[in-house]
């Protein structure tokens, strides 16, 4: 093994969890057996061009999506995400939230929240690190910041630190809409528990 070959298993790892795919279901795909799949993602095999671009394209990517170093802003080749392929978790108060950056180790997370009539982020006000800025693009919403309330309609943005007591409510009868950006990975992070968070999950018609 080498770090080339390590990155690159990582880089094919990141890829094929991000298009929700298991090790089973790209084997199908590539007509290959899922042991190769996982000697690649461990970096114990060092594939052939016709192979990366045979993966490449079952991930609908470049092939220099594979071969840069997950971790340089300066390879970074743009990537555009269908609505189909975009992680939805769900906040315990029944909003939803769809990641739109495609990274789940940037440094930030860019992330369109659907806010049904009721919802809220939950029944309790939360913090967490860094800061954060939303832009309404349609209904209102009212974002709570300890005990003050900020009732924002479409066309209005707010922004303030993350680490203040804070949760957002939508008290219309109507659906809302909100682009929102957190300065640091947060709702979107494997490590937060509140929310339930499934990559296949579909929203109800009606929210």
């Amino acid at each position: 093994m080498n770090e080339l070959t390590i990155n690159l298993g990582k880089q094919i790892r990141e890829l094929r969890k991000l298009k929700g795919l298991t090790i089973a279901k790209l084997a199908s795909k590539l007509q290959l057996s899922t042991s190769l799949i996982s000697q690649l993602e461990r970096g114990n095999i060092n594939p052939s061009i016709t192979l990366l671009k045979s993966i490449s394209d079952a991930f609908v990517v470049p092939i220099q999506e594979l071969l840069k170093d997950k971790d340089s802003r300066d390879s970074f080749i743009p990537h555009i995400i269908t609505e189909k392929e975009r992680k939805i978790i769900t906040f315990e108060g029944g909003v939803y939230a769809s990641l739109l950056n495609h990274y789940l180790n940037w440094d930030y997370e860019f992330v369109l929240n659907k806010y049904p009539p009721g919802s809220c982020t939950g029944k309790q006000k939360y913090i967490h690190e860094g800061e954060e800025c939303g832009y309404v693009l349609e209904g209102e919403i009212i974002v709570e910041i300890n005990n003050e309330s900020y009732h924002l309609k479409a066309g209005d943005s707010i922004v303030f630190n993350s680490d203040i007591p804070h949760r957002t409510v939508n008290k219309t009868k109507k659906n809302a809409r909100a682009v929102w950006i957190n300065s640091k990975p947060w709702a979107f992070s494997t490590k937060y528990q509140r929310f339930k968070y499934d990559v296949n999950r579909k929203e109800k018609k009606n929210d």
